[in-house]
């Protein structure tokens, strides 16, 4: 008989009891010998919805998507929630491994339709893991496991859904404890701010730089930000994270302005960290910390930051305006709904993404958007940043189109602070 999915909400703490229920239908299977198949959900993004929401019209959407997986159960299935946006299927009596496939092709055509909310609609991104037993795992924890790495590959893929193999074990099991090596790293200095310039391009001088995190670590070695920054997201550490890059990035920059008062120095922010109703009092107690000077620094907010939510974004970022901070809109361009809050945006400076840029020598499409997002821009009296300048080629055709400033491998690789300053001494002097 089936469980229904609004009666068995279980916290992520007491997914022992659900490894439980697992365990009793492994054991009673075992004695069939039928295949079983564990089929992991997650929504994908499901916190931008949150954020634009609000508390109890995204809750009201995850009951909906529960009661649908309900629906979609049959009698030798089971479904449950195992986290605020994980559910859990049960699948007896597979046929084969191709069953599984058509429960997961069916979850993410349902995930797609259209569930009413206050401001119309929400579809659903899911990605899916699937493991089964017993080709797979002899227990219910080993089950769970192989489909939570199934699940974490599909993740890191950016699959709809993935089966367990034993090759994806190594990969997605390494990433596995990094939430606490993360608090750890911040507890014993192992991140280290590293900068990367940002030229005038009708002047050739720098402006400022962008603070790049960095982590070497001891038992890992170098692990990309691309990795790490969306775990601590995901657990929470990102906050702590924020406040070491923006209070490092503002004390080692005061050493340069001494010579260079007018270089600035960029602190990427996350849409976490903008959500943080502390948010404005972190940023003037880092800025009171070292010197004061609010026009000293520049907040990078992404495209999609802001298009989650983009009334609160904007009441903070323009308060933090008002006071002589400067908003830089990364990864400009890749977004949904530029144009639609373009009009009200409170930026300073827009940095079109470097997919654009890095191939508008040989491209006509890419050399028209990047032409365009300057010359609308500019129509805003909003200043202009080119990501990914690699080359002279690039850089020559990004001053022709007025294009304000560039950033990339043609000046300069992030550096830590140090080569940082010994740049700028290099550059003047050049």
């Amino acid at each position: 008989m089936l469980r229904a999915i609004n009666e068995s909400i279980l916290e992520p703490s007491d997914q022992s009891r659900f490894l439980d229920r697992l365990a009793g239908v492994l054991e009673r299977v075992t004695r069939s010998g039928d295949l079983t198949g564990l089929v992991i959900v997650k929504l994908q993004g499901f916190n931008r919805i949150a954020s634009r929401l609000g508390y109890k019209a995204s809750d009201a959407v995850l009951m909906k998507f529960g009661m649908s997986l309900t629906s979609m159960s049959k009698s030798n299935s089971s479904a449950f929630r195992i986290g605020e946006h994980k559910y859990v299927m049960i699948l007896e009596g597979l046929k084969n491994e191709g069953h599984a496939v058509l429960a997961a092709n069916k979850i993410e055509r349902m995930a797609k339709e259209p569930i009413p909310s206050p401001d119309g609609h929400v579809t659903l991104d899911v990605a899916i893991g699937i493991a089964l037993f017993p080709e797979q795992a002899e227990t219910a924890e080993a089950l769970m496991q192989r489909a939570e790495l199934a699940l974490a590959a599909a993740v890191e893929g950016k699959a709809s859904h993935e089966i367990y193999s034993p090759g994806i074990t190594k990969e997605i099991a390494s990433l596995w404890g990094m939430e606490a090596e993360i608090i750890s790293a911040l507890e014993h200095d192992e991140f280290e701010v590293y900068y990367q310039p940002q030229i005038s391009l009708d002047e050739n001088r720098p402006i400022g730089a962008e603070a790049l995190l960095r982590w070497n670590s001891p038992r890992r070695g170098f692990v990309p930000p691309d990795i790490f920054i969306p775990i601590a997201e995901e657990a929470g550490s990102i906050r702590s994270i924020t406040w070491f890059v923006l209070n490092t990035a503002l004390r080692q920059s005061g050493f340069w302005t001494k010579r260079w008062p007018n270089l600035r120095v960029s602190v990427n922010l996350s849409a976490i960290d903008i959500r943080d109703l502390e948010f404005v009092d972190v940023i003037t107690e880092a800025v009171g910390m070292w010197g004061g000077d609010y026009t000293r620094l520049t907040l990078e907010v992404t495209e999609s930051a802001i298009v989650a939510d983009p009334e609160t974004c904007f009441a903070r970022l323009s308060e933090l305006r008002e006071r002589g901070v400067l908003i830089s809109i990364d990864d400009f361009g890749t977004g949904y709904s530029s144009l639609s809050h373009f009009k009200n945006i409170p930026a300073d400076e827009l940095k079109i993404d470097k997919s654009f840029v890095a191939a508008m020598v040989h491209d006509k499409a890419d050399e028209k958007i990047v032409r365009s997002i300057i010359d609308l821009a500019h129509d805003f009296d909003i200043k202009v940043i080119a990501e990914g300048v690699e080359n002279t080629g690039t850089a020559t055709m990004l001053r022709h189109m007025g294009c304000d400033f560039g950033q990339g491998f043609y000046y300069e690789k992030p550096v830590p602070h140090e080569q940082m300053s010994q740049w700028l001494e290099n550059f003047e002097t050049s």
